[in-house]
């Protein structure tokens, strides 16, 4: 009788979890169009616009005058800007003198280690 009755309690288990299922995927439905279908207002959208424009003619004015700006590392939120050609020349000078990358490859030394020294090199 208890087999019976546990195998009775599975099939309706398995409705039970269908019917949760199915809520559960309409509540999440319901979420993601309210969330999704809210207008933005205008002058908000205006001011994405502007911003958009912004950013559209920075990066046109970077390239047109051959310029690089980049975030630097520091956590100061600190911009650098300036000639890109410099910018390149510094940081191959940097890499060809640094050897913060051998550390990484001397682990690799002994299982393939001049296959990951030539690929970074190269990436270099």
């Amino acid at each position: 009788m208890d087999d019976i009755v546990e195998r009775k309690y599975e099939v309706l288990k398995h409705y039970i979890n269908i019917a949760l299922s199915l809520e559960i995927q309409q509540k999440i439905s319901d979420q993601f169009t309210d969330y999704f279908s809210v207008s933005m207002p205008s002058n908000l959208h205006q001011r994405v616009l502007c911003e958009d424009r912004l950013i559209l003619s920075t990066r046109y004015s970077l390239e047109k005058n051959n310029l690089i700006l980049r975030r630097i590392a520091d956590n100061m939120n600190s911009f650098y800007l300036g000639n890109l050609q410099e910018f390149q020349t510094k940081a191959h000078d940097y890499f060809s003198k640094s050897d913060a990358y051998n550390v990484l490859l001397s682990k690799y030394i002994g299982n393939g280690g001049q296959q990951w020294q030539a690929e970074l090199k190269q990436m270099v």
